[in-house]
C-alpha cells in the first residue's frame, strides 16, 4: 500500500541520516522502489548499498531482480549469481534468480532454483513464486497446490489468494476463483487487480451486473486501469448495453491506442447497434494493428453481408479461412453469402465443409431467416432443391 511504502522510505531515510554509510538502509529503500515498480530508482539505491558493503548479498539479489524486470537479463544473472556466490545458502537469492529465469522464459532453471529455495527454507513466499511459474506454464493444478501451501504457511498472504483465484479462473473453476478473489479483497480492500479478476470471473459465469460492479471498483481504485475498462466494455456488450460498451471501449483506446481487442470490441458493439460503417472502421483499425486476427475478418465479413456487400463479405471470410483453415463459422458464412450471389457450387462446398467441422449450418441460416421460404421471399432467389435440403431440419420420414 502507498502509505506502507511511504512509511518504510521515511524509516530508511531516518536511518541514513543517522548513519549515511549504512548499506542495509539503501538496500531496503531499493526493495521499496522495486515493490513500487520504480526499477531505475531501485537500481540506484542498490548501487549505493553495494558501494558501502560489497559483500551484501541482499543488495545484489535486489539489483538483479530489478534488472530482470527491466529486461536486462545479462546484468540480472550477473548480480544474482554474485549474491549466491556470497551466500550459498541464501534462500532469497535462489528464489529471485528463479523468478528472473521465469521472466526470461527459462522455466527449467526457474524450477531448479525455486526447488532449491524451498529445500533451504520452506516459506510461503517461495511457494507462491513457484506457483506463479506453474501458472505461467499452464500447470494449474500444481499452481493451486503451491498457492494453498503458501496460504497454510501464512493465512493472511494476500498475493497467494490472488494467485489462487487466477489459477482457478484459468482452470475454469469460477466459483472457487470468486471465493479466492473475495478473500483477497477482504485482506486488502484496495487491491484493484483482485476486483478485475473478480469481474472477469463473473463475466465467465454470465453474471454481468456483478462483473460491471467489480470492474467499476477496479477503475475507481486505479483510474488508468486499461484492461478493467476493456472488461467493463465486454460486460456491457454481453448485457446488451452497447452505448455503455462503446464508451468503455473508447476509454480503453484512449489509454492504449494500440489495443487491438478494444477496437474489435468497439466494432462488434457498433455492429450490434446497426452502425455498420463505424463497425467497419473499427475492424479496419483492428486489422492494421493485428493483421493475423481471423475473427476480425469474419466479423467484418458479417457486417459487409448485412450491408448487402456480399463480394467483400466473401473476401473477408476467405481471409479468415486462410488464417484459420478450421474456421467452421467462416465457411458457413461464406456459403450463405454465396447463396445471395447464386454461386451454387461455392455455397454447397462451403456449407458442406462447415457441417463436416461440426458447425450447425441450419441454426446459423435460421438466425437470419425464418426458413428457406423467408429467404426466397426476401431475396427473390430460388434455391436449388439439394441446398434447400441442407438448410432444413430433417423430417421424421426423411430421417
Amino acid at each position: 500500500k502507498k502509505c506502507d511504502f511511504d512509511k518504510a522510505i521515511e524509516d530508511a531515510n531516518t536511518a541514513i541520516k543517522l548513519k549515511p554509510n549504512l548499506a542495509e538502509a539503501y538496500q531496503i529503500r531499493g526493495a521499496i522502489y522495486t515493490a513500487k515498480n520504480e526499477f531505475g530508482k531501485a537500481i540506484e539505491e542498490f548501487n549505493t548499498a553495494i558501494k558501502y558493503n560489497p559483500n551484501l548479498a541482499e543488495a545484489y539479489s535486489g539489483r538483479g531482480f530489478a534488472y530482470a524486470k527491466k529486461g536486462d537479463f545479462h546484468n540480472a544473472f550477473k548480480d544474482l549469481n554474485k549474491a549466491i556466490e556470497l551466500n550459498r545458502y541464501f534462500t532469497k537469492g535462489y528464489s529471485i534468480r528463479g523468478a528472473a529465469y521465469a521472466e526470461n522464459d527459462d522455466f527449467h532453471n526457474a524450477f531448479k532454483d525455486l526447488n532449491r529455495a524451498i529445500e533451504l527454507s520452506s516459506n510461503s513466499e517461495v511457494y507462491s513464486m513457484r506457483a506463479g511459474v506453474y501458472l505461467e506454464k499452464g500447470n494449474f493444478d500444481l499452481a493451486i497446490e503451491d498457492y494453498n501451501t503458501a496460504i497454510q504457511l501464512q493465512r493472511d498472504f494476500t498475493i497467494a489468494y490472488f494467485g489462487l483465484g487466477a489459477a482457478y479462473a484459468e482452470k475454469g473453476d469460477f466459483d472457487l476463483a470468486i471465493e479466492a478473489f473475495n478473500t483477497t479483497i477482504q485482506l486488502q480492500s484496495d487491491y484493484a487487480d483482485a476486483y478485475f479478476g473478480l469481474g472477469a470471473a463473473y463475466v465467465q459465469q454470465g453474471n454481468f451486473d456483478l462483473a460491471i460492479e467489480a470492474f467499476n471498483t477496479a477503475i475507481q481504485l486505479q483510474r488508468d486501469f486499461t484492461i478493467a475498462y476493456f472488461g467493463l466494455g465486454a460486460a456491457y456488450a454481453e448485457k446488451g448495453d452497447f452505448d455503455l460498451a462503446i464508451e468503455a471501449f473508447n476509454t480503453t483506446i484512449q489509454l492504449q491506442p494500440d489495443y487491438a481487442d478494444a477496437y474489435f470490441g468497439l466494432g462488434a458493439a457498433y455492429a450490434e447497434k446497426g452502425d455498420f460503417d463505424l463497425a467497419i472502421e473499427a475492424f479496419n483499425t483492428t486489422i492494421q494493428l493485428q493483421p493475423d486476427y481471423a475473427d476480425v475478418y469474419c466479423n467484418r465479413g458479417v457486417v459487409y453481408a448485412a450491408k448487402g456487400d456480399f463480394d467483400n463479405a466473401i473476401k473477408d471470410y476467405t481471409e479468415a479461412i486462410n488464417l484459420n483453415p478450421k474456421y467452421a463459422e467462416a465457411y458457413c458464412n461464406r456459403g450463405e453469402a454465396s447463396l445471395h450471389l447464386q454461386e451454387w457450387e461455392e455455397a454447397r462446398s462451403n456449407l458442406t465443409t462447415a457441417k463436416k467441422l461440426d458447425y450447425d449450418i441450419i441454426a446459423s441460416f435460421h438466425n437470419d431467416y425464418i426458413g428457406v421460404e423467408d429467404f426466397e421471399q426476401k431475396t427473390g432467389i430460388r434455391l436449388p432443391e439439394d441446398i434447400v435440403a441442407m438448410l432444413q431440419p430433417a423430417t421424421r420420414d426423411s430421417a
